[in-house]
């Protein structure tokens, strides 16, 4: 039964930082490729690896070639006060699970909630989805335990809802904070904003892609 379609595909090649939009991405039981492979850490962390090579543009437009470029770690160190190096791997640096997903209908009953315009982008997804029930604005987290076929090939099991940190907080272009979002998603919805979700079945997802639950 269809219950919904891919409304757009992120990945986050840098953990923490601004994501981009691609029109579609091969998922295996890591992930989405290319999604969180590298972060920036202190200095004294744990040892960094070779990978891939990243360019990176600031919102004020400066551009890097390379994200091991020195002025690049440069800059954040002015910015943080801290001593900062690259650290990369070829599987993604998650905090739980591999995949997450994230309705449009949730983005705008919480901004509803709160009298403001929410973007999206705050809740840092690799799917957002627009689902076919119009009645529940939060209905992926009904899935939980549910499998789903995204596209032609992959197939994913919804494991639990996602506990939100004060990462929506930020606008994804200016970063500026917003508090009391994180603060009504504890107080009305336990602190819960999308789910997480584990691959069964690898494959390429697109943009527009049909959900189907199994």
């Amino acid at each position: 039964m269809q219950i919904g379609t891919i409304d757009s595909v992120w990945r986050y090649p840098v953990k923490g930082m601004r994501g981009e939009e691609v029109p579609h991405i091969y998922t295996a039981y890591t992930g989405l490729m290319g999604d969180r492979i590298y972060g920036v850490v202190a200095a004294d962390g744990d040892p960094d690896a070779e990978a891939f090579k990243v360019n990176m543009e600031t919102p004020d437009s400066v551009t890097y070639d390379d994200i091991e470029d020195p002025a690049f770690i440069a800059d954040l160190e002015k910015l943080t006060g801290r001593s900062l190096r690259i650290h990369t791997t070829q599987r993604g640096i998650f905090d739980a699970r591999p995949v997450s997903l994230f309705s449009l209908s949730a983005a705008a009953k919480l901004g509803e909630e709160l009298g403001m315009d929410i973007d999206k982008r705050r809740f840092r997804a690799n799917f957002y989805v627009e689902w076919d029930n119009q009645d529940d604005p939060f209905y992926e987290l009904s899935l939980v335990g549910k499998t789903l076929k995204i596209g032609e090939w992959l197939e994913v099991a919804i494991v639990e809802r996602d506990p939100r940190c004060t990462m929506i907080t930020l606008d994804p272009d200016t970063a500026e904070e917003t508090p009391k979002l994180l603060q009504h998603l504890a107080r009305k919805h336990s602190g819960d904003a999308g789910v997480f979700a584990a691959v069964l079945q690898r494959g390429r997802v697109n943009k527009g892609d049909r959900i189907i639950l199994k």
